[in-house]
């Protein structure tokens, strides 16, 4: 996922490793794991149509480019979608926002 250029297909690349974590919860086979992964699954289930709404927005002001390298700056001109794809990403990795 890191060396994918299309920013669509790399948030679809995360959510197969955010499965892992909750495997990996379920698999402990312990009370606290199972809450664990129930979490994650609630945490992925809000946060992920919000990174892919905002990654959206953020490339139709760049003519529908969705490669990583055409998005730069695009907060600048989006500041909402900007300011939910960063609350989204910081979410996903772990960050209590």
């Amino acid at each position: 996922a890191i060396k994918e250029g299309h920013i669509k297909r790399m948030l679809a690349y995360s959510s197969v490793a955010q499965l892992g974590y909750v495997f990996m919860g379920i698999g402990l086979g312990t009370d606290i794991g199972i809450v664990a992964a129930c979490f994650q699954i609630l945490v992925h289930a809000c946060t992920k149509p919000m990174l892919f709404s905002c990654a959206s927005a953020l490339s139709a002001g760049r003519h529908h480019n969705k490669k990583l390298h055409a998005l730069r700056g695009a907060a600048y001109e989006n500041k909402l979608a900007g300011v939910g794809f960063t609350v989204g990403a910081l979410s996903m990795i772990g960050i209590p926002l």
